[in-house]
């Protein structure tokens, strides 16, 4: 992968034991009977060095999610044939744009007679189309979402890397992107290569697709989940009483947090981000670097997608999550099971239990003083 230009992806996959066992045959992958997973994450290096003994030191990032489709080689490491699988909000946002394009593209005849007519597959193509629209987006926005960490600034400028990829607000796409046109030309060329693996996800009708994947309904969630990370860390600060405790949220993911929103009384949290955005603060637990608030980096120019920055909380809330979950079984997630979730509705579903499950053992901690 470093042998060639940027940028450097490769697949993770979840391997129970690590290296002891990558020559395991009950985890090779696409084995009818295998233990592996089949959905991992893309994963993309910011900067490596090579290390005295041999070693590659890498700095990866985490950017979206694959399902693995056919296998070419397990050993000594695994190749895989993958599709990327965006979360099916964001899939569906492009489905009415796709079928637009699609009736465009048809040649000949009665345009609604032939959709009437085909309606599975024009409802396939569309499908197939609005994920691809999904992904382009993701290329797009890449770039403002996952700031370039160079090896220097971790080891000797910082003590580490930080935990949560922090945004770039140097290098927000100034111009809109491409999708409509990277779409139509999916969809001229639909019939020569149609997938012989189609997404299992595809809803069967649009009807289902707007009703389970609904745009409010994911903005809701993401307002209900800060609502609740909110009242845990004020929980938390009433139940230790000590006036020099810091805020214990990672502050990368306060620059998620929505500008446009009309709080409830005594909510906290937008108070210190306007406070980190006003003095220009240097964020992060190890490496630093310049707090992000994306809706009012992206105000002057393509505006930020909100079904990203919702995407975005869904998986990093996790990091903070994580450690207080431990031991509470109806809350707890791992974090494979929280991957291979198919939306962002279902993981915002799932961090509101989870902080939910805390708050209410704080807030009975408090009331047994």
């Amino acid at each position: 992968v470093l042998n060639g230009p940027k940028p450097w992806y490769f697949g993770h996959i979840y391997l129970p034991d690590g290296s002891k066992n990558l020559d395991n045959p009950d985890y090779f992958l696409c084995d009818p009977i295998s233990k592996a997973a089949h959905i991992g994450t893309l994963m993309k290096v910011s900067d490596y060095r090579q290390l005295d003994d041999g070693r590659l030191l890498l700095i990866a990032q985490a950017l979206g999610k694959f399902k693995i489709l056919e296998s070419t080689q397990h050993i000594p490491y695994a190749i895989a044939k993958i599709e990327l699988t965006p979360d099916l909000e964001l899939v569906s946002a492009f489905y009415d744009e796709a079928m637009e394009l699609a009736l465009d593209v048809q040649q000949g005849g009665d345009k609604e007679e032939e959709k009437t007519s085909s309606d599975y597959d024009v409802a396939s193509a569309c499908w197939d189309a609005a994920r691809v629209g999904a992904v382009t987006e993701a290329i797009h926005w890449e770039s403002f979402e996952y700031r370039d960490v160079a090896v220097d600034e971790c080891l000797e400028g910082g003590s580490g890397v930080s935990p949560i990829a922090n945004f770039d607000a140097t290098q927000i796409p100034m111009d809109e992107s491409d999708v409509a046109e990277v779409m139509k030309d999916f969809l001229s060329s639909y019939s020569s290569r149609k997938s012989s693996t189609p997404d299992t996800r595809r809803p069967v009708n649009r009807h289902n697709l707007s009703s389970d994947y609904d745009k409010r309904r994911v903005l809701e969630l993401e307002r209900e989940v800060w609502i609740g990370v909110d009242f845990m860390i004020q929980l938390i600060a009433a139940i230790n009483k000590d006036p020099t405790m810091h805020i214990p949220v990672p502050t990368q993911l306060l620059g998620l947090l929505p500008s446009d929103q009309d709080w409830p009384k005594g909510f906290q949290l937008d108070a210190h981000a306007a406070r980190l955005s006003r003095e220009k603060a240097y964020v992060g637990t190890m490496s630093k670097s310049p707090f992000v608030a994306v809706d009012d980096a992206t105000a002057s120019s393509p505006s930020y997608p909100l079904l990203r920055r919702a995407q975005r909380l869904s998986f990093v809330i996790w990091c903070l999550m994580d450690n207080i979950l431990a031991g509470y079984v109806p809350a707890a997630q791992t974090r494979q099971s929280l991957l291979e979730l198919d939306s962002t509705t279902e993981r915002l579903e799932a961090a509101k239990r989870g902080l939910d499950a805390i708050n209410t053992l704080l807030r009975k901690t408090l009331e047994g003083r």
